[in-house]
């Protein structure tokens, strides 16, 4: 079957062959993987939708909620296609297939929508030769290219040659688009906010970007409290972490919830406070860019004069619940993202919906993913209450703040390494921040 995305699809295969899985491969490329074998469940349970069971222990209550993560749907949260058919004969045990080489010609291109496209990208920007990236589309040959297709020189090909995953496809070009037409790409300087306090989803995060080529530097308090950012920087992401933990070091507490929390030596204690939110905002208003990832927007809109709210900020756990599912969103043309389809699958565990109005002159703002406009379009896989409080809100947000810009990913769209179908919202945004 024909992939969007054929380089994660080579890739979800070779993880199910990492667990020991049986899987195949037929003669035109299309991967099988037979239900009748010892991992015949396994691959059932990976492979398709969840729905939590609602149980009831007493007749009246409310049912047993999860515990954590109600989906692990990999094609979904991977943007791979599946299904389910007779299995053919004459297979073959899958292997990865060779890499496509270069033909020697003078310019390739590499159309948008894969996270794997990053890895060759970022091997061609780290050596020499010219690396261009489309802002509107573009025919050569009699064949169009999409704005976000990245063009490589011979030099940068050839640098990139060796990062060029499986599946991913470069295509000979004629010639590369001028100016006005493509626009000039080099390495965005990343730096990757580190609190005090332990932050999981930073070092998940710090762990895919290197993966794939980036090279993020940490920066913690401290650093961005001294400021002059835009000196090191072009962008810097803030991961998944709760806005108090940024703001003063410390967790909120509700009423009636232990006070207790344990002390830090004093150079390793508090947060931003508001020298660093000084900062930040002056690095932004400079032309630096931010990258905020789930709850890490909540610290940005309180900080930031912008016209989003997150409507679900203050909302009680009998109304909302959202402990790890795969929900559908309807994707926006811009930069942020490039190749992704108009409809996508996004990993949501925290109560963050936006809602946006028109700004004044002063600034952009654009309105990347939303959720369908009925709730029951919402859930893909897992379990959800309260989708309406979802439904016709934004799930991912940008805008230009001075002279630079902020992203806003209402959910973490590189959870846990898991979720390669929404990479390029964080990728494009890290590429996004070096365009003027």
């Amino acid at each position: 079957m024909s992939q969007r995305d054929r380089g994660t699809a080579l890739r979800l295969a070779q993880l199910m062959a990492d667990h020991g899985v049986e899987v195949k491969m037929e003669g035109n490329g299309d991967v099988w993987i037979p239900l009748a074998q010892p991992y015949g469940k396994f691959v059932t349970e990976m492979l398709t939708t969840q729905r939590y069971p609602e149980v009831k222990l007493v007749p009246g209550k409310d049912i047993v909620r999860p515990y954590d993560v109600a989906a692990w749907s990999l094609p979904l949260m991977m943007g791979v296609e599946v299904a389910r058919a007779a299995l053919p004969d004459g297979l073959k045990p899958f292997s990865m297939p060779s890499v496509t080489p270069a033909s020697g010609a003078s310019a390739y291109a590499l159309a948008p929508g894969s996270a794997e496209n990053a890895k060759a990208i970022n091997a061609a920007l780290r050596g020499k030769g010219s690396v261009s990236i489309a802002r509107a589309a573009w025919r050569d040959g009699g064949k169009e290219w999409p704005a976000g297709t990245v063009f490589f020189d011979g030099a940068s090909a050839k640098a990139a040659a060796g990062s060029v995953p499986a599946g991913v496809v470069w295509t000979a070009v004629s010639t590369i688009p001028g100016t006005g037409l493509a626009e000039k790409l080099s390495a965005p300087r990343v730096g990757l906010y580190k609190p005090w306090a332990a932050s999981m989803d930073e070092g998940w995060t710090r762990w895919v970007l290197e993966q794939y080529g980036f090279d993020p530097k940490n920066v913690d308090n401290k650093t961005i409290r001294a400021g002059k950012l835009n000196e090191k920087f072009d962008v810097i992401v803030l991961p998944d972490v709760d806005k108090e933990i940024i703001d003063k070091g410390k967790p909120k507490r509700e009423d009636g919830e232990m006070k207790y929390f344990a002390e830090l030596p004093g150079e390793y204690a508090g947060g931003l406070e508001k020298e660093g939110a000084k900062a930040l905002r002056d690095f932004v208003e400079a032309g630096g860019t931010i990258v905020a990832l789930a709850q890490s927007s909540d610290w940005v809109l309180d900080e930031f004069n912008v016209p989003v709210r997150n409507t679900l900020a203050k909302v009680k756990a009998e109304d909302f619940g959202l402990p790890g599912s795969i929900l559908r969103v309807q994707v926006s043309p811009h930069p942020v993202t490039y190749g992704l389809p108009s409809e996508t699958a996004v990993f949501a565990d925290e109560p963050i919906a936006f809602q946006t109005a028109l700004p004044g002159g002063e600034m952009e703002r654009w309105v990347l993913a939303s959720y369908p406009s009925d709730g029951r379009d919402i859930l893909l896989s897992g379990w959800i209450r309260g989708e309406d409080r979802l439904a016709r809100r934004a799930a991912a947000v940008a805008m230009t703040f001075g002279k630079g810009k902020l992203v806003l990913l209402g959910f973490r769209a590189q959870h846990r390494a898991q979720t390669h179908g929404t990479y390029p919202f964080l990728f494009n945004a890290l590429y996004w921040s070096i365009a003027r």
